[in-house]
C-alpha cells in the first residue's frame, strides 16, 4: 500500500496492473467502452516529456488517453490532488495545449 493507501490491482479484462482499485475500477469501465465502440485508440499510461535530455528528463504520465466523437481525452484518477502533480497538468497544458480530466475516487462518468 502506497502513503495515500492506494493498493495495487489487476485486471483480468485490461491484461494489466493499476496502481489503485478506482484507477483499475476506470480502466475496466473505459475497456468496456472500448469493446461497444463508444471510444477508440484506448491508451494506459500515455506520457510526455516536459523537460530535459538525454541524462535526465521530466515527464507527466495520465492514466488514460482515448478518442471519443473525434476528440482526445487525457485522464488522471485522483484520490488526493497533490502541487506537484497540479504543476505538471498545468505545464503539459502550457506545453502541448493538453488538459487533462480529473476523475475523483469513486467517481463513474
Amino acid at each position: 500500500m502506497n502513503k495515500y493507501g492506494a493498493r495495487r490491482t489487476w485486471s483480468n479484462l485490461c491484461d494489466r496492473e493499476f496502481v489503485s482499485k478506482a484507477e483499475a475500477r476506470r480502466g475496466e469501465e473505459l475497456r468496456y467502452l472500448e469493446l461497444a465502440g463508444e471510444i477508440t485508440d484506448l491508451e494506459y499510461q500515455p506520457s510526455w516529456v516536459l523537460c530535459g535530455d538525454k541524462g535526465h528528463k521530466t515527464r507527466y504520465s495520465a492514466d488514460f488517453k482515448y478518442v471519443q466523437q473525434g476528440e482526445t481525452i487525457v485522464e488522471d484518477v485522483k484520490g488526493m490532488m497533490t502541487e506537484a502533480a497540479r504543476v505538471r497538468m498545468n505545464w503539459l497544458w502550457q506545453l502541448y495545449g493538453i488538459e487533462v480530466k480529473i476523475v475523483k475516487r469513486g467517481d463513474s462518468r
